[in-house]
């Protein structure tokens, strides 16, 4: 094993768990983050709640997958700026599915009639601020089997869809 995964909210294809909640307490997650550490293991939490994003930060996590910043209420994005601030401080890393990235919020987990229009309309968008704060963000994807081989299409795709230079992409991605 080179690396400790946890499921700290629940996932999109998986209708047996809640993608709004968090799935661990913050202590929960202190207890496997010292055990994996004890072992010299990196721990990446799997987030989607803002929730499961506080407890996974606060507990020591190495990195973040998605940081989406769901709240609980369906259709709702809730950011937390203190969170976001706590990030670069722990050195804690954000893993953004690059997919992800481009995918208008309003098609998934934000309403729009809640949003001015100075919103993010992406998760690129709604993860601006945390670059500002020095959050370190890479692009990975989810694919599986086969379509692993589209990585490289779909860095080129996030360079042209959302305005990111060419290095920066590459930066982010390796």
């Amino acid at each position: 094993v080179d690396l400790i995964k946890i499921m700290a909210s629940g996932g999109s294809i998986d209708p047996e768990t809640n993608r709004r909640r968090a799935q661990y307490s913050e202590a929960e997650l202190r207890y496997a983050v010292d055990d994996a550490h004890r072992l010299n293991l990196p721990v990446l939490a799997h987030t989607n709640a803002t929730e499961s994003i506080r407890n996974a930060v606060r507990a020591g996590v190495d990195v973040i997958a998605h940081c989406n910043w769901l709240s609980p209420e369906e259709g709702r994005i809730e950011y937390d700026a203190e969170v976001a601030d706590e990030i670069p401080e722990r050195g804690v890393f954000v893993d953004l599915n690059i997919e992800g990235g481009w995918r208008p919020l309003v098609d998934g987990d934000g309403s729009a009639e809640d949003w001015t229009k100075n919103s993010p309309r992406t998760r690129w968008d709604l993860l601006e601020d945390m670059r500002r704060r020095g959050a370190k963000i890479f692009f990975t994807s989810d694919e599986i089997g086969p379509v692993v081989g589209t990585f490289p299409q779909l860095l080129l795709k996030a360079h042209e869809l959302l305005s990111i230079p060419i290095e920066e992409v590459i930066w982010r991605s390796t």
